[in-house]
């Protein structure tokens, strides 16, 4: 699972770039959602920067907050 969330990330960042947001929401929310993924904080991020390019931002703070609410994904670098 964790190479498959890796490749999620990576296929969403590439959908970002192309500007076809549904594909990489498609891609980034399952990484996003899943509590257990080491790669959560990207994809939360990344899902978070899809839904504000879709003019969603209710969606995005939702993804977003995250990273205020949480101490475990304060300074992920």
């Amino acid at each position: 699972p964790e190479l498959l969330d890796r490749i999620r990330v990576r296929l969403g960042a590439c959908y970002l770039a192309k500007k076809d947001y549904d594909n990489a929401l498609n891609q980034l929310k399952p990484v996003a959602d899943n509590e257990k993924s080491p790669h959560r904080a990207q994809g939360a991020y990344r899902a978070g920067e899809a839904l504000l390019a879709k003019n969603d931002p209710a969606g995005a703070i939702a993804y977003l907050t995250l990273f205020k609410d949480k101490p475990e994904f304060h300074n992920i670098g």
